[in-house]
């Protein structure tokens, strides 16, 4: 279990510093501002997390391995958009696809690595605090890279974002608690995660927002005037 944890946040760290420098790339941010979104995306989530179960100083401050990963993750996308030719406006739609591609892998490599955490801290029984833990270490490192670059906060707002990490979390608490293969739950956990965020990025998924369903509303009623026409 300790060995899938750790693969499973170093998988993490290096798909979440390319979503986070491509975030950068869009934006058209210098070297330093790709950098730091990378690194912010890469372990904002873990500093949250170690701080929720009482792990002081983070692991981001005593572990420089992920750290110079990230980095190196995020100077190598850097280099490449820079000698990168856009032909026909494609740069574009290429780092969408790459932003949602990685974030749908750090998303699900993070979320059960919190989980995983949360229950190597004693806490196998509170299931509220270990899916909770498990959540925001998956959308946390997101959610500051988009305060950061001033985006709108995509897990409040489109692609069920948090969705897709609450369902493995979910998987993940009730595989480790009730299945006899253990070692099961981190990738399938992962599996389904990122199959659902990638999915609903696909399918453009969203919640129901009042303004989709007041348009719904407004195509009723206008179909309803116009059969009363009709008639």
């Amino acid at each position: 279990m300790e060995i899938l944890l750790i693969a499973a946040e170093w998988i993490g760290v290096v798909a979440f510093a390319i979503a986070g420098a491509m975030v950068g790339v869009r934006k058209n941010f210098d070297l330093f501002g790709v950098l730091l979104l990378s690194v912010i995306t890469s372990f904002g989530g873990g500093i949250i997390r170690d701080l929720l179960l009482g792990h002081i100083p983070p692991r981001f401050f005593t572990n420089y391995g992920p750290v110079l990963a990230a980095v190196i993750a995020s100077f190598a996308v850097f280099l490449f958009f820079s000698f990168f030719k856009d032909e026909e406006g494609k740069k574009h739609e290429l780092v969408m696809w790459i932003i949602n591609f990685f974030d749908a892998i750090g998303l699900a490599a993070f979320t059960v690595t919190g989980c995983g955490y949360a229950f190597q801290a004693g806490y196998e029984s509170k299931w509220l605090l270990v899916i909770s833990v498990g959540v925001i270490t998956g959308i946390g490192g997101g959610m500051l890279r988009d305060t950061m670059a001033g985006e709108p906060q995509g897990v409040l707002r489109k692609h069920v974002y948090a969705l897709a990490a609450i369902e493995g979390a979910v998987i993940y608490y009730l595989w480790t608690l009730y299945f006899p293969a253990k070692e099961w739950a981190t990738p399938v956990s992962m599996l389904v995660i990122i199959l659902v965020r990638l999915a609903a990025a696909h399918f453009k998924w969203n919640l129901p927002k009042i303004s989709t369903i007041r348009r719904l509303r407004g195509i009723q009623t206008e179909s309803g005037e116009a059969k009363e026409k009709r008639n």
